[in-house]
């Protein structure tokens, strides 16, 4: 059903559905970073979901400093006197006077808040983004545009060198300004990709981006030269003299030093992660020492690049991808980090990244006392809880998304369901009437004797642990599934964008359950005793009746983009994304809320409003009891022409819009029709209401 808005409004006898908030575990450290800054002998990290991390110490420790700040996804930094400001993807610009301990906003001005980048010449400050470039003369409480003579949009990088200012970001190429942004040169045009960074020092200016590879400029901007490089993707640079070093990705060797301007190259990549799925991202000087982001947090090195090591230290900003009870220990799979596990509630993880070739992870699963991920470099198992890993791929074609496992034997997904029954020694396809073609497995679950799997739009039943598979129907056959769970007899699918559904465990019938789910975008799918949570990327849900209701549970929670769930016997662990893994105690999780919802005490369709309507128009009814609704919009000749409901539904009261765009004016019927139990039944309420479109 689009563009539906569920009105249930319910009243607690308590504030919130928890007694204590979520706190963040002591990890796991590293992650992604969007831009390093250098500001007093002090280091910025600006992250896309944990906000700012400072350190005072050259990069050994950081603090977190989110004070103020609405938005923690940080684009870029820059200073001018004794502010320092910072972009964020869409809240525009923010500045502290205090190093970083309280943030405002100063955005009068800015009719775009998409911040792609800062820069300063001398006191006036310069801001790129979607809409082209903004100037503010008075230390970012006003702001003007200045985009005469540039493309006007796109812009994703600014440097100033000798009060000459840079900009890229576009197909167009460069452009540069010798009055302060009151006029723009096009002095390098784009013919192969698109520049995304540009750096200076002194005269010398650097530039690259996508197929582009890398330019310099000796005269501040007048002419240009390729540069004779390893590739011509470059993600970024950064240049101190003539000591020039550049990040690629999909590499062994991801970072590159020239000592000469640019005119020759060698790896400096000692001590960095060895992998062909890492990138550098950004790369920073300060004093004596070199700082690089890569997916895997942030490295240091102290002898210009000859050797690196990890400089992470406190900075918490991995995704998750995965989150596993074995063992007594909670295992944590993510995207840049590898796999870790805690064994004292999140005090501190310990890495069991050994033998693996990614570090990319993107499932956990066991059979007995066997553990298995599933990473970009394939699939692994280890028989001592991770010390050591062994190659689990025979018979595979991919990396496995999910795992299932039952009385020694595992099952994983990938296109298919493969099987082993050797703990991972052979796999082989256990595919008998499954059908491939909704890309890879989402998530297995059981019932009893009966397992299932999903992927993005199909539904399937083993009932004989993959012998063969029966496909199932469902509602959502075109939209994406993400999760999967179970609790006693029922199934539950978590989608994409349409919230949670529930059916038994044949599938026989479904019931869209969203009563109390302000986000409807589900991650991920839970079941602890008599509840079922679910991550969403507006947070963390709770019911305890079967998805009648739901209920936030949010509190503490900076970061609402969750992506994993697990549980042990004392804490809820919850997996996001950008910013760890966070806890809060089973025991504060109040079971004894009673709600009331309003409920339409009989069935009833308002008239549409507005009426007549050009092009939009809002329709709402309600339902007293759980029902199949079918709500259809009709022509004058009563042909059928959009279906806007046709679902079982709980209880409450909807609102629907329908959209004319495509049809012609005139007079249009629009007829509820509302079943206790079977949708070809006549209909235990109907009613038909007429509406008028005016163009």
């Amino acid at each position: 059903m689009n563009n539906k808005m569920l009105i249930i409004i319910l009243f607690f006898i308590f504030s919130s559905y928890s007694k204590a908030d979520w706190t963040q575990t002591n990890g796991i450290f590293g992650g992604t970073a969007n831009k390093m800054y250098s500001y007093e002998n002090k280091i910025f990290v600006g992250t896309p979901s944990s906000g700012i991390y400072l350190s005072y110490d050259n990069g050994y420790s950081f603090v977190l400093r989110n004070n103020g700040l609405p938005e923690l996804d940080i684009t870029d930094f820059t200073s001018e006197g004794n502010a320092i400001y910072a972009g964020t993807r869409t809240s525009g610009v923010f500045k502290s006077t205090n190093e970083g301990l309280n943030w405002f906003a100063v955005n009068s001005g800015l009719t775009n808040l998409r911040i792609s980048s800062l820069a300063v010449n001398g006191t006036k400050i310069f801001a790129a983004n979607d809409s082209g470039i903004f100037r503010s003369t008075n230390s970012g409480f006003g702001w003007t545009s200045v985009n005469n003579n540039t493309s006007g949009y796109g812009f994703s990088s600014i440097t100033s060198s000798l009060n000459t200012i840079f900009i890229t970001g576009t197909y167009t190429g460069i452009f540069r300004s010798t009055d302060d942004g009151d006029n723009w040169d096009h002095v390098l045009e784009s013919s192969t990709g698109i520049f995304k960074t540009i750096v200076s020092s002194d005269s010398n200016i650097f530039a690259c981006g996508l197929l582009t590879g890398i330019r310099r400029s000796t005269d501040l901007g007048l002419t240009w030269t390729s540069l004779n490089f390893i590739t011509s993707i470059v993600y970024s640079l950064g240049v101190n003299g003539s000591t020039v070093f550049a990040g690629i990705g999909g590499n062994s060797s991801n970072l590159y030093i020239s000592t000469d301007n640019g005119n020759n190259w060698e790896s400096s990549s000692d001590g960095l992660p060895n992998t062909d799925y890492t990138s550098v991202l950004s790369v920073l000087f300060n004093t004596s020492n070199l700082f690089v982001v890569l997916p895997e947090g942030v490295y240091k090195s102290t002898n210009t690049g000859q050797t690196w090591f990890n400089s992470s230290a406190n900075i918490i900003a991995s995704s998750i991808s995965a989150l596993y009870n074995f063992n007594n220990r909670i295992y944590a799979a993510s995207y840049e980090n590898g796999i870790s596990y805690t064994n004292n509630n999140g005090s501190n993880w310990t890495d069991v990244n050994q033998d693996l070739s990614s570090p990319t992870v993107i499932s956990i699963g066991s059979c007995d006392s066997v553990l298995f991920i599933g990473t970009y470099g394939g699939n692994y198992k280890s028989t001592n809880y991770g010390t050591n890993w062994i190659p689990s791929n025979l018979g595979l074609s991919g990396a496995s998304t999910a795992f299932i496992s039952n009385s020694g034997m595992i099952l994983a997904g990938e296109y298919i369901p493969y099987k082993s029954t050797d703990y991972g020694q052979l796999w082989f396809p256990a595919s008998s009437g499954f059908i491939s073609g909704g890309g890879k497995i989402k998530d297995f679950t059981q019932i009893g004797n009966y397992t299932y799997s999903v992927n993005s739009n199909r539904l399937f039943l083993s009932p004989n642990f993959g012998v063969f598979w029966v496909e199932l129907i469902n509602p959502w056959f075109y939209s994406e599934v993400n999760a999967l769970t179970s609790y006693q007899r029922y199934l539950y699918v978590g989608h994409g964008d349409s919230g949670i559904y529930r059916t038994d465990s044949l599938a026989t019938s479904w019931t869209r359950i969203n009563n109390g789910l302000t986000n409807k975008k589900i991650r991920a799918l839970y079941t602890n005793s008599n509840k079922v949570f679910a991550g969403t990327q507006g947070g963390v849900f709770v019911t305890t009746n079967n998805g009648s209701n739901w209920h936030p549970l949010n509190n503490g929670l900076t970061n609402l983009y969750i992506t994993s769930i697990i549980s042990d016997a004392s804490y809820l662990f919850a997996g996001t994304r950008g910013s760890g893994i966070w806890k809060i105690p089973l025991s504060e999780i109040l079971t004894d809320i009673k709600a009331n919802t309003n409920d339409p005490v009989t069935f009833y369709l308002y008239q549409n409003y507005p009426n007549p309507f050009n092009p939009v128009t809002n329709l709402e009814f309600g339902i007293p009891e759980l029902g199949f609704v079918s709500l259809k919009v009709y022509n004058l000749l009563g042909k059928e022409v959009a279906v806007l409901v046709n679902e079982k539904l709980s209880p409450g009261i909807y609102k629907e819009t329908f959209n004319g765009s495509n049809f012609a004016s005139g007079v249009y019927f629009y007829r509820l029709v509302v079943s206790s139990s079977n949708p070809m039944e006549a209909g235990d309420f109907t009613d038909v209401k007429r509406m008028i479109l005016l163009k």
